[in-house]
């Protein structure tokens, strides 16, 4: 039996179908909303990465210049000796800084509005008896105006199944190989609990 607060929403769904597919446009575009903000995070957060590791590569060249330009020429005629020690730092500073500034970017948890609004309308059907609905609205004026005509479409409906076969369309190893992980998941979890 659904809530009384949700049995207005679940009327409205079955009265308006169309409501059903603004539901599924609204999550598509939710969905897309947090992919954008998780594509721009990670795209800002690794170019920090690239821009800090290049910044130090830069930093150990001018480091390895300086030490062998200290070593070939002597300190006397070098103009300016702070320089040797000044510019590899720089590149050093930015380095740390832009890893820093990446470490910092916490990445946020991926799509949790849409699973918190998944969660949700989980929980609102769970409350509701879809299927007793459905046969409330749509197949019981049928039943009631028309009983045979009823049987009958059941009756066409289920020898066309039996004709079609769609278990003969299923490949059994394929089958096989679909189940059979889930099957031993769930027996390892049973035995360990």
């Amino acid at each position: 039996m659904p809530a009384p607060a949700m049995r207005p929403l679940l009327d409205n769904i079955l009265a308006k179908p169309q409501q059903l597919a603004e539901r599924a446009r609204a999550y598509g575009e939710l969905i897309q909303d947090e992919w954008s903000q998780s594509k721009t995070h990670w795209r800002n957060r690794t170019t920090l990465q690239v821009l800090g590791a290049c910044s130090l590569g830069v930093f150990c060249t001018l480091t390895g210049m300086a030490l062998m330009l200290w070593a070939v020429v002597p300190p006397v005629q070098i103009h300016a000796p702070w320089l040797l020690l000044a510019v590899p730092l720089v590149f050093l500073a930015a380095g740390v800084g832009c890893l820093v500034a990446a470490d910092k970017q916490r990445q946020p948890v991926a799509f949790a509005q849409t699973r918190q609004q998944l969660k949700a309308d989980i929980e609102v059907l769970k409350h509701t008896n879809l299927a007793a609905k459905a046969t409330e609205i749509i197949v019981q004026p049928i039943a009631t105006a028309h009983p045979y005509r009823l049987v009958l479409g059941a009756a066409l409906v289920g020898a066309l199944l039996v004709r079609a076969r769609p278990g003969a369309w299923l490949s059994g190893s394929a089958v096989l190989m679909g189940l059979l992980p889930k099957v031993i998941s769930a027996l390892n979890k049973q035995t360990k609990t």
